[in-house]
């Protein structure tokens, strides 16, 4: 029970990592020459979102 929960949590995490990357990538230097918001940005911020959301379902599943 407690490791699905932790698993859960780990998952989140790393779909949340994925977020933050994917909206600051431009200005960490990770995206492109120009401040812009691309489509690999976007792609990368709905993935992440999307493993944000079966992070929490794992998570709250197991409680």
């Amino acid at each position: 029970m407690k490791r699905k929960w932790l698993l859960g949590v780990g998952i989140f995490q790393i779909g949340l990592l994925i977020v933050v990357v994917s909206i600051i990538a431009d200005y960490v230097g990770f995206g492109g020459p120009y401040i812009m918001y691309g489509p690999k940005q976007i792609i990368g911020t709905v993935v992440g979102a999307v493993i944000v959301v079966i992070g929490l379902v794992v998570a709250l599943k197991a409680k």
